[in-house]
């Protein structure tokens, strides 16, 4: 089994929806699996080839509840690393608390998840592999002295600076496949750490930099594209959960 089908069976097989669906199966769509493929992509060897991954996604398009479902697979069975230190990185506390209660709610709604889980206030420890699951933001301070195997970014475009991501990306260099996660909606600064990303992104997909551990997929209008946002055919190309 592939990195990406451990996941994909992980997620469908033990992660429930919250909202007006709360407990009913994650069953995920074509588009999600795509995602998912592509960033647990594995080299010849079988190594994890993808280690950093950007993915834009419009709201409404089940952006958080994958994003928490990854970070409580990196947290639990994650084959990678046996002692895990996820962190699920926000703008600020408020969108951190957001994330944490996420990955709260998905173990605490499945017997199986949640008995080898401790929920506390501000981390989530799993008893099978000594592994943490912990939720910074931005204003929060320095993150420096933390080794994490795998990072999750969430609302890229909301952050002003990447400070926290250069001092996580720092301390995961002694990890052995660290992996790194952006995943945001649209912003609109190109001068941002978003639209750095992006930019990066489109070079390494034109072949303008060869960078084979970056991957970015992306829905949305391409750059100084020409369209109408009041276009209901744009609407649909735009959003794979249409």
């Amino acid at each position: 089994m592939t990195q990406a089908q451990r996941v994909i069976a992980f997620i469908e097989n033990f992660c429930t929806l919250g909202g007006s669906f709360r407990g009913q199966p994650f069953i995920l769509a074509d588009f999600q699996k795509e995602i998912i493929e592509t960033i647990f992509a594995e080299d010849e060897d079988g190594r994890r080839k993808i280690r950093t991954a950007l993915v834009g996604l419009p709201r409404k398009n089940g952006k958080s509840i994958l994003a928490s479902c990854i970070a409580v697979y990196g947290l639990i069975a994650d084959d990678r690393d046996p002692n895990p230190l996820v962190v699920c990185a926000a703008s600020d506390r408020q969108q951190a608390r957001l994330v944490h209660d996420e990955c709260k709610r998905i173990i605490q709604d499945s017997e199986e998840l949640s008995s080898v889980c401790t929920v506390q206030k501000n981390e989530i420890r799993c008893h099978r592999n000594n592994g943490v699951l912990r939720v910074l933001s931005a204003d929060a301070g320095s993150a420096q002295g933390m080794g994490p195997s795998m990072v999750i970014q969430d609302e890229l475009h909301i952050f002003r600076n990447d400070e926290l991501y250069q001092a996580l990306t720092l301390g995961s260099a002694a990890r052995k496949e660290p992996l790194f996660i952006n995943i945001s909606t649209a912003g609109f600064e190109m001068d941002s750490p978003l639209g750095r990303m992006y930019t990066y992104g489109l070079k390494v997909q034109s072949g303008e930099i060869k960078d084979d551990s970056y991957a970015m997929v992306w829905h949305g209008p391409s750059l100084n594209s020409d369209f109408d946002p009041d276009d209901p055919e744009v609407w649909k190309e735009c959003n794979p959960a249409w």
